[in-house]
């Protein structure tokens, strides 16, 4: 059995899984520190999460005010998912 945590915070976000008895956070792929700013941004058709959002060049009209706690948890999912 896989025991997963989450912290979705409202500053950053990160995941960890129990190793050993252990909890161990994951690596972001995006940084390769293991916290992901909790940011979403929409730029060109697609939604950007964590450090490309921040870095984005985006009007203020795409930024998204609702679902942003179901973009983040997807992304966090993804990168597990990798490891």
């Amino acid at each position: 059995m896989v025991y997963i945590g989450i912290d979705l915070g409202t500053t950053y976000s990160c995941v960890a899984i129990v190793e050993d008895g252990r909890p161990v956070a994951l690596h972001n792929d995006y940084n390769g520190r293991n916290i992901l700013p909790s940011v979403v941004a929409v730029s060109d058709d697609e939604i950007l999460v964590g450090n490309p959002a921040l870095n984005c060049n985006t009007e203020l009209s795409n930024v998204l005010y609702e679902q942003v706690s179901a973009e983040i948890l997807k992304s966090l999912k993804t990168q597990a998912e990798v490891i």
